[in-house]
C-alpha cells in the first residue's frame, strides 16, 4: 500500500501525519539514514518511501521552497514581533515574581481564598504591562 502525499495548505505532507516534505529535507541534507529519519519522525517504511519518491519527482520546486523557508528563518522576527515577545516575557516575569512570593498554601499574606483561579487571573491581568488591547 502506498502512502499518499497530500496538500492541506502547508505544502505537501504525508497523509495521516502533520509532517511536510519540508520537514524531511533537513535530515536528508544532514546525511541521516532512512532508518534514522523514520525513527525520529515516527514514520513507517511506506510513509518515508512515499515522501522520498515525491521529493525526487518534485525536487526543484521543493528545494526552492525549502531555500525560501531557510532564508525567512535566518532573517528572524520583525522588530514589532520581537517587541511583543519582550513585552510578554516582562509580563510573565512580573507574574512569576508575584506567584513565587505567595504563601505555601497558595494564599497571599495568609488570607484564605486568594489562591483561587479567579485571584490568579486577576493578578495576571494586573501584570498586563505593555499590552495594546485590554483583557
Amino acid at each position: 500500500m502506498t502512502t499518499p502525499i497530500i496538500n492541506r495548505g502547508r505544502g505537501p505532507e504525508i497523509a495521516g501525519t502533520r509532517i511536510t516534505l519540508l520537514n524531511i529535507i533537513p535530515y536528508i541534507e544532514e546525511g541521516f539514514s532512512e532508518a534514522e529519519i523514520r525513527d525520529i519522525l515516527k514514520l513507517s517504511q511506506d510513509q518515508l518511501c512515499a515522501a522520498l519518491a515525491y521529493l525526487e519527482e518534485n525536487r526543484k520546486t521543493l528545494m526552492e521552497e525549502h531555500r525560501k523557508v531557510e532564508e525567512r528563518l535566518a532573517r528572524g522576527n520583525p522588530p514589532e514581533i520581537e517587541e511583543k515577545l519582550a513585552q510578554s516575557a516582562r509580563r510573565f516575569a512580573k507574574f512569576k515574581e508575584w506567584f513565587e512570593q505567595r504563601g505555601p498554601n497558595g494564599s497571599e499574606n495568609g488570607r484564605p481564598g486568594t489562591g483561587s483561579r479567579e485571584a490568579l487571573l486577576q493578578q495576571f491581568q494586573k501584570c498586563n504591562i505593555g499590552r495594546d488591547e485590554p483583557n
